[in-house]
């Protein structure tokens, strides 16, 4: 068998979001969809691990029909970093520096003081994260490869946003 040398400078974004671990900034885990069968403590779930109460402790099952924690641990990548075209990205930052200044980001609900249409809907909120929010997105990677927003200035439309990119740096996960 012959054996492949990858280079160490080569970062291969993870794709395991909802699956391995979970954005804690969307509602605390309620798109995890992971196969895990055990809590925290190692006993045998009755239920799936889930969080569809949004509990802030993260996804939970029954246990002799207590609810237990499952230990699932929170993604870092694409929260507290952008990673890949940036439309995974489910962070906080939102607003962004133009000319040495600091403008806070328009929300995507409204159209004031730019008129836009990538607004919250079934598919902007599970693909790309719009929500009735102000935090930045990339709603469209086919023109730029890092999250960005509208601002609430009218004399700059929009900007991207200071968010680091995922690299080596960075853990997967945070328990």
């Amino acid at each position: 068998m012959k054996k492949i040398q990858i280079s160490k400078s080569v970062i291969l974004e993870p794709v395991m979001t909802n699956m391995y671990c979970y954005k804690d900034t969307e509602g605390h885990g309620t798109s995890f969809a992971g196969y895990q069968d055990k809590d925290i403590k190692g006993r045998k779930c009755d239920s799936p691990c889930r969080n569809s109460d949004a509990s802030p402790q993260g996804p939970h099952c029954k246990v002799a029909g207590m609810d237990s924690p499952c230990g699932i641990p929170q993604c870092v990548w694409d929260v507290e970093c952008s990673g890949g075209d940036g439309t995974g990205y489910r962070g906080l930052v939102n607003s962004v520096t133009a000319d040495g200044e600091t403008i806070v980001c328009q929300a995507w609900d409204r159209d004031s003081p730019h008129v836009h249409f990538y607004h919250p809907s079934q598919y902007n909120t599970a693909t790309f994260g719009i929500g009735h929010h102000n935090y930045c997105r990339n709603p469209d990677p086919r023109s730029t490869l890092t999250p960005w927003c509208y601002t609430s200035s009218f004399w700059v439309r929009s900007a991207p946003c200071s968010v680091s990119t995922c690299d080596a740096s960075f853990p997967y996960f945070k328990f």
